[in-house]
Order: C-alpha cells, then structure tokens, then sequence
C-alpha cells in the first residue's frame, strides 16, 4: 500500500482529504505543522507523496484574483468619472434630506392681513393653509441659494441680510412672530 503524507494546518481540510484518500486505499500519515510533517517523514521514508498546505495555495491564488479586482475597480471608478458621479449624487440626496429637515423645522410667519372695515382676512393663513404650508420657507430657501450659489455672496452677508429682512418685517408686519 502506497504511503501519503498530507500536511495541512485546518483539521477540517485535513479530515476531508484522509478520508478520500483512505477510500482510494492508500495509507495516510498526517501532520498538523512542518515539524510534525518532517517528524512523520524520518518515522516513514517510504512514503511516496506529500500534499503540502492543500487550501494556501487556493487562498493565495483567490488573495492575488481579489487585489487585482479591487486595483482593477477602483482605476475604473476614478478614472472614468464614477467617482465624481457618485460623490455628486450623495451631495444631492444629502442636500434633499437637509433640505427636509429645515422644512420641517423652519417657518417663516406672514403678517399679511386684508382688513375691509371690520372684516379682517389673514393672508398669511390662507396661504399656509390652503395652498402650501411651507411655500415662504421654499422661497427663503430659492433666495439663498440664488445669493449664495449664484451671485457668490459670503455667509456673513447672508446672515446681516436676514437679520435686516427679520427687523424690518417685524415692524412693518409683513413678518409675525
């Protein structure tokens, strides 16, 4: 019978591989480590064939396929504009969540009032109510980006405009509080 030496340090690949080769009827000496295999060689120099390390190779071979994948990939995305694509539309969801939030969070209070004698109407009311509740925030908003994106304006001016724009609404009540 033909004697078979099969290092390989992962019991379970090492079971696998005993149990098929004692099927096919050879005589299997097995080894967890190098020293052990090299022990098992001096104890039986009769035996024929080694199987060394069976899954490294295999590991080392899908490591090197995995690398140059990964390598492969990230050439294609940097070099094809994917990635300015991609950071584009994350600034535009980013920007649409944002937006969301402020909406939900932000009011902008109109102080209109039609006033006929003793009938008073608010305007401000039948605007937010009936039609769309947040249209001077979106306004506000359109402002903004027109002043900031557009016409380059720096935050500072942002921020004295909307102070002068909050002050001077409030005491000519086209803004309420």
């Amino acid at each position: 019978m033909k004697k078979v030496l099969v290092l390989e340090d992962e019991a379970s690949i090492r079971g696998f591989i005993v149990i098929n080769l004692r099927r096919a009827g050879y005589d299997v000496i097995e080894a967890e480590s190098g020293e052990e295999a090299l022990e098992r060689l001096r104890e039986n120099p009769d035996a024929r064939v080694a199987l060394l390390g069976i899954m490294f190779p295999c590991s080392w071979l899908l490591f090197q396929y995995g690398y140059k994948a990964g390598t492969n990939a990230a050439h294609h995305i940097l070099a094809g504009g994917l990635k300015d694509r991609i950071t584009q539309a994350a600034g535009v969801v980013g920007l649409v969540v944002v937006g969301a939030i402020t909406a939900s969070y932000t009011s902008v209070n109109l102080g209109l009032v039609y006033q006929q004698g003793e009938m008073q109407l608010s305007l401000a009311d039948s605007i937010s109510s009936m039609m769309m509740p947040k249209l001077p925030v979106l306004l506000m908003a359109f402002l903004s980006y027109y002043l900031m994106v557009i016409r380059k304006w720096s935050v500072q001016k942002m921020m004295i405009l909307l102070l002068a724009v909050s002050v001077l609404g409030y005491f000519t009540t086209v803004l309420a509080v």
